[in-house]
Parts: C-alpha cells; sequence; structure tokens
C-alpha cells in the first residue's frame, strides 16, 4: 500500500466523505486567502469596498452552507479546527496607509483583524451545524458536570454583554469588548461539538496529527527565513524586534509559542503510540521553536509539565532524557541562532517603530539568550498582578467588564486595596506605581488576575465549575491511567498542563483558552475511547 492511499486510509477511519471535505475545505480556505490578500493590495475607493464586502459575504454564506448545513458535526468541527491552525492571524498593516482591509474595516471597526472576521463566520457555521443535529436528535445526555460548566460561561457571556451594552452609552462602541466577549462563545460550542461528535480513537488520532503537521510547517518557515532562503522582506512577517519566532501564520510570538506546545505534545503522543523516530524529531524540534519564541512562559511550563508527569508515571528514563535533550541539544543551538538575523534587517524593525532611534534596536532588536535567565521581568509582572487584584476588590461582583482591564488598571482613581507592602521587589512596586499613574498601559500578564478582575465572583464560579468537571469526568480515568502507565493517554494532558503554567505568566491571546478546552476535551475523549474498547473486550 502506497503512503498516500495508507493516508487515505486513515482520514476515511476518522471521519465519512473525506474526499468532500478535503475539496470543500481547500475551496474555502485559498478563497479566504485570496480576500486576505487582495484587502492589504488593493488600493481603497468605495467601489472595491462594495465588491470586496460581497465577496466577503459570500464567502460566509459559503462557509454556512457547506460546513452549517450540509456537513456532518465532526465535518464542521476538523474545518474549524484546520482553519484555526493554518489561517494567517496577524494584524496586518500594509505599506501604504490606503490599503482596502484597512480603511474599509480596521479603521472604522477599531483595527479588527481580518482572521478575527473569517473565524466568526466559520464558528457560525460550527453553531449551525451543532444546532442542526440536536434539533434532529434531542436525545443527547450530558454529564451534570459539563451543564454546569455550560451554565456558568453562558452566565459570563450574558453578564458580558450587558456590561458592552453599558459601556456603549458611554464611550464609542466598544468592538473590543465584544472580541474578548466572544471566546467565551466560542467555548461553549468548541465543548458541546466535541462532546457529540469525537467518540473514537482514530478522530482524535487525526486532530493530533493535524497539530503534528502543523510544527512540520512552522519547522520549514523557520528554515527558509532564519538560513536567508526567501527575502528579508518576509522576515519581519516571521520573527519579532527581539528576534523571536513568531510565524507568519500567528498573531505573536506568545500564540505561537501555544501551538508549539500543543504541536510537541502532539509529536510526543505519535512517538509513544508509533515508536517512529520521526516523531521524536519533531518533538525536539517543536520544542526548539517553543524556545526560539524568546518567552520562558513557553517553555518553563512545558517542561514542569513534563517533570510532573514524568514523575507520576515514574518514567525516570525518558524524563532524564528528556532533560538532557532540552539541556545539551536545544538550548546550546538556540543560544546561537537567537543572535542570528540577516544583514539589514534593523532597518526593516526602525521602519516599523516609525523612525525610531538607534536605541530601540539596540534595546529591543538584539534578545541575547542570556536574557531568558533574567527575574527582573518576573518581579515587575508581580506588580501588574496586584493592580488586577485591586480592580477584582473594588469591582468584586461583576468585575470591570470585557476589554476594561487595562484602562481601569491605569486609572489612578480606582483606590489601592492591595497590601503593596507585600511587593517586596522595588522593581515590582516601581512596576505597580507607574501603571496606576496611566504611565504605562498593560494588562495583569496573568490570565487568572486578568478574568478575577474583569468578571469578578463569576470567574470564581467558572473556576468551580472545572473543578467539578474535572473531578466528575477526569480524575478517575487519571487515576487509572498513571497506575497503568499509559503515557499515550497522558501525553496528551501535557499541553493543558503547560497552558495552566503560562497563565501565570500571561493574559493573552484569547486563542490560548480555545487551545485548552480543546485539550482537555481530547484528553477526556481518548480517555472514554480507551474505556470503550476496553469494556468491548
Amino acid at each position: 500500500m502506497s503512503l498516500g492511499s495508507k493516508f487515505y486510509k486513515n482520514l476515511e477511519a476518522a471521519f465519512p466523505q473525506a474526499s468532500d471535505w478535503i475539496i470543500s475545505w481547500s475551496f474555502l480556505y485559498l478563497s479566504g486567502l485570496v480576500l486576505f490578500v487582495l484587502g492589504f493590495s488593493l488600493p481603497y475607493s468605495v467601489t472595491a469596498f462594495s465588491i470586496y464586502s460581497i465577496a466577503l459575504i459570500t464567502w460566509g454564506a459559503f462557509c454556512v452552507w457547506r460546513f452549517g448545513v450540509r456537513a456532518s458535526l465532526e465535518q464542521s468541527l476538523f474545518a474549524w479546527i484546520c482553519f484555526f491552525l493554518f489561517f494567517p492571524k496577524q494584524r496586518m498593516r500594509a505599506d501604504g496607509p490606503e490599503a482596502l482591509f484597512n480603511l474599509g474595516f480596521s479603521k472604522n471597526l477599531f483595527e479588527i483583524g481580518f482572521y478575527q472576521i473569517l473565524e466568526f463566520l466559520i464558528f457560525f457555521a460550527l453553531t449551525s451545524s451543532l444546532v442542526r443535529l440536536v434539533l434532529k436528535n434531542r436525545s443527547y445526555i450530558l454529564p451534570t458536570a459539563v451543564k454546569f460548566m455550560l451554565l456558568v460561561i453562558g452566565l459570563i457571556v450574558v453578564k458580558s454583554f450587558i456590561q458592552v451594552g453599558f459601556s456603549a452609552l458611554k464611550f464609542p462602541f466598544p468592538l473590543q469588548a465584544v472580541l474578548e466577549t466572544l471566546p467565551f462563545f466560542y467555548i461553549m460550542v468548541l465543548i458541546l461539538a466535541v462532546y457529540l461528535s469525537i467518540k473514537r480513537s482514530s478522530q482524535i488520532d487525526f486532530i493530533a496529527a493535524i497539530f503534528v503537521f502543523l510544527g512540520s510547517v512552522l519547522l520549514v518557515e523557520y528554515v527558509l527565513v532564519k538560513f536567508n532562503f526567501l527575502p528579508i522582506a518576509v522576515y519581519k512577517y516571521t520573527f519579532n524586534y527581539r528576534n523571536g519566532f513568531k510565524s507568519g501564520l500567528m498573531a505573536n510570538d506568545l500564540e505561537a509559542g501555544l501551538f508549539l506546545i500543543a504541536c510537541a505534545s502532539s509529536a510526543l503522543y505519535y512517538y509513544f503510540s508509533k515508536k517512529k523516530p520521526i516523531f521524536l524529531f519533531l518533538f525536539i524540534s517543536s520544542s526548539f521553536l517553543m524556545v526560539e519564541t524568546l518567552n520562558r512562559a513557553h517553555w518553563v511550563p512545558f517542561l514542569t509539565a513534563l517533570v510532573i508527569l514524568g514523575v507520576l508515571q515514574r518514567r525516570f528514563k525518558e524524563l532524564v532524557a528528556c532533560v538532557l535533550i532540552f539541556a545539551g541539544v536545544i538550548f546550546p543551538i538556540s543560544e546561537r541562532t537567537s543572535n542570528m538575523a540577516p544583514p539589514g534587517v534593523e532597518k526593516i524593525w526602525l521602519a516599523r517603530s516609525n523612525g525610531g532611534p538607534d536605541a530601540f534596536i539596540q534595546e529591543h532588536y538584539v534578545y541575547a539568550h542570556g536574557r531568558l535567565a533574567s527575574t527582573e521581568s518576573f518581579k515587575e509582572r508581580i506588580g501588574a498582578v496586584y493592580r488586577g487584584v485591586d480592580l477584582f476588590l473594588n469591582f468584586p461582583i461583576l468585575g470591570v467588564g470585557p476589554g476594561n482591564v487595562p484602562r481601569y488598571m491605569s486609572d489612578s482613581q480606582i483606590p489601592t486595596k492591595v497590601n503593596i507592602d507585600t511587593l517586596d521587589t522595588q522593581s515590582g512596586l516601581a512596576f505597580y506605581n507607574l501603571i496606576k499613574s496611566g504611565a504605562h498601559v498593560t494588562n495583569t500578564h496573568n490570565l487568572y488576575a486578568y478574568f478575577l478582575a474583569e468578571h469578578g465572583m463569576n470567574f470564581v464560579l467558572l473556576v468551580v465549575a472545572l473543578l467539578l468537571f474535572f473531578k466528575s469526568e477526569m480524575y478517575k480515568s487519571l487515576s487509572k491511567i498513571v497506575k497503568d502507565r499509559d503515557s499515550i493517554s497522558m501525553s496528551l494532558l501535557i499541553a493543558p498542563l503547560a497552558f495552566l503554567g503560562y497563565y501565570m505568566f500571561q493574559a493573552t491571546p484569547p486563542s490560548s483558552i480555545l487551545l485548552f478546552f480543546l485539550w482537555i476535551l481530547l484528553f477526556i475523549g481518548k480517555v472514554q475511547a480507551v474505556r470503550n474498547s476496553e469494556s468491548k473486550t
């Protein structure tokens, strides 16, 4: 059997009518990519904008018709996952200010990204497919813990939209607040879609394979750009001003690192199940790219998750090997490559910084690998966390509302209610005062503090719902997996554990929440599939 035939057979095992799905999704992706390119290459005019808007509406209509009306729920879910992974998410700004999308949408809608428009349309298609399935068969039974979690998330969505409505009375329409509310709605749809459609191990294998393929694509992109196989103009879309890897497919380096965590976990999942060296190589390469984002928020939680799961399963040889790979291979190579850049790239970043002084490049562009070990930025972020807790103590019930955290953090009229004397670092206290005075607008750099400030006690309810969900759906299965030393199933838990650690350092991007729930649901689906196969035998 040829490699292509074997791949197609596995694809058909994951879900039926694979060829029809591939053709439809490829057309959807390529046409969306054409709209993306045209939006940032054509000059703005009323006629061009009208035609472009009609084309965008037509794209959305086809998406809803094909994946919301005609496709099965699992086909719609796979379409969203592939779109989520492979469509460019950067908020591009064209070289000229007259770009069609910039003046037509971005300027009038507070710099909304092209990806966000298409994401909403494809999620609308997924929601349509979900509603159609539920109306057709109302006998679905969800666990009580899942119902409670959906109820709490629904309350957060309703509360947030009400707050957005009140904010609109005081400020111009707060689109950013709406965009920050949508991920919670997407989570509700995602939970239901996965629970109702993912039933077999072959489906989970297919989703993990998509992440493995993404890791391969990112590796190829990194090599082509880093070693000057592509024009220097591409460099600014693949690496940031600190020379950290961010990829042209991702919004920024933070998002790239999160997807690479999932890619590395998927590669390890396949290595444990297939025992093929290629997957070990892809695990190492994804881990290397994760370090190349130059963000400790990625590789520190990921390495910690590996250590925790290795100890739980008493796989000390594999654990030592993994640590040696990081210490002996990944870090030394990254030490050399993190300062590599093609000649003249400094001019690109000077141009992007509006012609700022050379000090901009000297301070930010050359980002030495030794900076990764610095603790100064971590101490500063504690001050941001304290300011976020300030907001919660001032608005404990409903929070400040979606999109309002940075603005309220920098409002000196919001009184200090935390005991800042416990800030035992001078840099943390200085950063706290800098934020409160309005001299530096930022977020909490901690997702837990961010949601606590944004949603108040509603976030506490969500944490309670997640704990009940964990106890109901995962605790017994996790205990059995640890006892049986099931590395295949356990490897699916690496990514969500790493995400929980990441949230200690960062509060963005919103896609991290979707990734977290997707991988938790994949782990539960894998456990249930294994349990069902054992009961049959």
